[in-house]
């Protein structure tokens, strides 16, 4: 209490309360008292008789009241509150008002393409907030900034939890005005904002650093947590991950290993509070030409129009909805996999996606399945998003979506349920659909209750793939009977045995050597698997681009996935849809794109990859094409190695070389034999010899072979955590004596780290009894080094020792290593 003119006073005052929204329940009487203050104003406190009768809020009953307090001398002041309590819980939880609760969260970083500002009216936040939760949301992370007082009024109204945080993504610490800004923006925030229940989560901002971040934001988290317990308090959004801390953010659960059954356990074991994922997802997709029309206000889509332009002078821009709606598929399909991999995952309590909307900045990340206004893209309904992101979602833990007729298919059954109460009696069962929907195989589970909680074993979903049709595509559906709440997945199933061989008329082969270009010349069919292409053309890669490859052009994905008519002859014996599913992934993952700019113009590929819209290239799988007489088909993928084991390889195979002894196969579009080699490379000399490489040190993701894989791009280097010390060697086996003149050295190309200096080479024939053959020391540059012997050694092992960095650090690497030819 206080008054504008700094005057002591005294009076009578009147505390009210009035439910506003929820359902309905009896309200405490007024209370009052008499009070005076001085001159700097006074605090005072009241207390409610039987206030438990207040109806508490949360997502699913968010009540709402009104408090007046009223001073005898008219003076009036009135705010709105709602009585809810968040805490965790001993198994890493959070809990509102007691009960296990899951944040499905997604960022907001402050996207308004219309105005450059955020709405400061409540039925703006209102249709976001509704739009959050037809898609099973009921949380959002404020991304660095605090929303104003609208966006707090429409969750409080719809039952919406947020985290807010101060706008700084900085160093904090330091002793810089930004310190004392930090903690002043922060009691700002809370006093303007604190009464709103909506208001859970309170961090200073994201990813901070410098070297005193963690003694300065432990003593913000502990101020709050004394000053405030209505909300939980972490240091920041990723890290640091402080014993301070009533939660963390962690962006280390997340990511293809948690994916096909697996969960993230591993990544959280050792926290003692929950984790809430940091910007799950950032999975890309290829850009909607029809949001151009869209912006209205002051941002202008420049980007999309230079997109758009790209993709027309490369001859595709009819392609563009079809790219739009392939790659999508793609990237709901990777955000199932990663959601479900949290909810299966004990200790992950929360997920914050980048991004449920797209994100125009950065390089333009289009990462969201909502454009930037808050839209449908047209690939993926609300309802078919909220099968895996809700309040019940059924999980099935299943090793793999790929299967053979002479497996058994098992999958344990668990239920994530966070609603208002547990379901009782609960019938789950479970189907197996085949493309035309009718069930073939079906089960149910025993009648229970389902707690709410994560983890709740429903039974084994099993059954023999023997008598299905093969190849073909499966769905399998666990649901709850009389409710709409179910979950699916898609199986692909292949025959057992499957003949691989070639048949009389078709060559099969990897090399536009002196037999392929005879057989094309007598006007034959070649199957020609084009493994060895330029090394600028991109690896293949299941998953799509992360985030974007303008701001992260070292990443190997370079791609949004297949585009493909599962109609087409060529395919027929494949199962598949338009886009890429899961029997693609271990065929995708052995293949590079090929580049086809300077092949004919009309010659359009049977599997397409889906470009990068920064380059727009056509990109090709496989295609079809004539060489004067010869036929020919094109696929870029391994068809040979290991196929017994690989069911959806050799089924790919098998349906190519039917297709060749079709009378459908008849390519109409012709090259030229020059076209064709500039498709082509010649293997390393290494990797024609089959040779391997081993080295007493290696980075989990950077190990020794990728040192003699042929594609610069991917390097060996020694491990950074912890790190080894010098002298490191890498040792490559010849797999048999040989004459050998020399060695190349390809440091790595993106930055200088673990780029050799000084180096040995020794060479043996046994791997036990080595010779030096020669020595010296390397420039820092990333330039190709070749080592010439004083003579030809015979040899089966060389061994490449560095014995110190281009920096004087402990790393070592290497892009690629070879034996020259002269």
């Amino acid at each position: 209490m206080a008054t504008d003119r700094r005057q002591a006073g005294e009076g009578t005052l009147e505390l009210s309360v009035q439910q506003i929204a929820g359902p309905k329940a009896d309200t405490p009487p007024a209370v009052t008292k008499t009070i005076s203050w001085g001159p700097d104003g006074q605090a005072f406190e009241f207390s409610f008789p039987e206030e438990g009768r207040l109806q508490l809020w949360d997502e699913f009953t968010p009540a709402l009241y009104r408090l007046t307090a009223s001073l005898d001398n008219g003076a009036e002041k009135v705010t709105t509150f709602g009585v809810r309590q968040i805490t965790t819980t001993p198994d890493k939880l959070f809990a509102i008002n007691g009960r296990k609760t899951f944040l499905r969260g997604t960022l907001e970083c402050c996207i308004f393409p219309l105005t450059g500002y955020p709405p400061t009216d409540v039925k703006s936040w209102n249709r976001i907030i509704r739009i959050c939760k037809e898609h099973g949301l009921n949380h959002i992370r404020f991304h660095s900034w605090c929303p104003p007082e609208a966006a707090f009024v429409a969750a409080d109204e719809l039952g919406f939890y947020y985290q807010v945080e101060c706008g700084v993504w900085t160093n904090p610490g330091n002793g810089t005005p930004l310190d004392k800004w930090l903690w002043n923006e922060s009691e700002r925030i809370v006093r303007a904002y604190g009464n709103h229940p909506s208001f859970v989560l309170l961090a200073s901002g994201n990813e901070p650093h410098g070297p005193k971040r963690e003694e300065y934001l432990s003593k913000w988290v502990e101020h709050w947590q004394a000053k405030d317990p209505r909300r939980l308090y972490t240091t920041a959004s990723a890290y640091p991950l402080l014993p301070v801390n009533d939660y963390h953010v962690d962006y280390h659960p997340r990511g293809p290993k948690g994916w096909n059954g697996k969960d993230y356990a591993d990544q959280v074991a050792a926290h003692e509070v929950p984790v809430i994922v940091h910007e799950m997802g950032q999975w890309c997709v290829y850009p909607n030409f029809d949001e151009i029309k869209k912006y209205r206000g002051p941002l202008k889509p420049k980007n999309f129009e230079i997109f758009r332009d790209s993709l027309t002078r490369h001859g595709m821009f009819d392609q563009w909805r079809d790219f739009l709606r392939a790659s999508g598929k793609l990237q709901v399909l990777c955000y199932k996999e990663e959601i479900e991999a949290a909810l299966r995952t004990p200790g992950i309590s929360g997920i914050q996606l980048l991004d449920l909307h797209d994100f125009p900045g950065q390089g333009t990340a289009l990462v969201g399945i909502l454009d930037a206004f808050w839209d449908e893209k047209g690939y993926v309904e609300p309802a078919e998003f909220r099968r895996f992101y809700d309040i019940t979602v059924p999980l099935a833990h299943m090793e793999k979506r790929v299967w053979t007729a002479d497996e058994t298919f098992r999958a344990l059954i668990t239920v994530a349920h966070f609603g208002p109460a547990p379901l009782k009696d609960a019938e789950f069962v479970w189907e197996l659909t085949n493309a035309k929907g009718t069930v073939v195989r079906e089960g149910d589970f025993p009648a229970r209750t389902i707690a709410v909680d994560r983890g709740i074993e429903l039974g084994t979903a099993a059954f023999n793939w023997s008598e299905l049709h093969a190849p073909g595509k499966y769905r399998l559906t666990v649901r709850l009977k009389d409710m709409r709440i179910e979950n699916d997945w898609v199986l692909w199933l292949f025959p057992t045995v499957v003949d691989t061989e070639a048949p009389k008329d078709v060559l099969v082969s990897s090399l536009l050597g002196q037999r392929t270009r005879a057989r094309l010349a007598e006007g034959g069919k070649v199957l020609l698997l084009l493994t060895h292409v330029p090394v600028s053309f991109p690896k293949g890669s299941f998953s799509p681009i992360f985030w974007n490859r303008y701001m992260f052009n070292t990443q190997e994905r370079q791609t949004l996935g297949l585009l493909c008519d599962p109609k087409h002859p060529a395919l027929e014996q494949f199962a598949t849809d338009a886009h890429s599913a899961w029997q693609w992934e271990d065929i995708v993952s052995q293949s590079r794109a090929i580049v086809m700019d300077d092949l004919p113009r009309d010659l359009q590929p049977i599997v397409q990859y889906i470009d990068d819209w920064n380059t727009n290239r056509k990109l090709g799988l496989i295609f079809e094409c004539r060489l004067r007489e010869g036929k020919l088909l094109v696929c870029s993928a391994d068809l040979e190695t290991n196929i017994r084991a690989r069911p959806a390889a050799r089924q790919l195979r098998r349906s190519l070389l039917d297709y060749m002894t079709s009378k459908a196969f008849d390519p109409e579009v012709e090259v030229t034999m020059n076209q064709l080699r500039a498709l082509h490379r010649e293997p390393s000399v290494l990797e024609r010899l089959g040779a391997t490489a081993t080295a007493d040190s290696a980075q989990a993701g950077y190990e020794a072979r990728l040192a003699i894989d042929d594609d610069p791009a991917t390097i060996w280097h020694t491990a950074w955590d912890p790190v080894v010390p010098l002298p490191h060697y890498l040792t490559i086996d010849l797999k048999g004596n040989l004459p050998v003149r020399g060695l190349t050295y390809l440091p790595r190309q993106d930055m200088m780290n673990g780029r050799i200096a000084q180096y040995e080479i020794h060479v043996s024939t046994d791997g036990m009894n080595w010779e030096k053959a020669a020595a010296g020391e390397w420039p820092n540059s990333p330039d190709l080094k070749t080592v010439y012997f004083e003579s030809l050694v015979t040899a089966r092992y060389l061994k490449l020792l560095a014995v110190s960095e281009v920096n004087g650090q402990d790393f070592t690497s290497a892009a690629e290593v070879d034996v020259p030819l002269r």
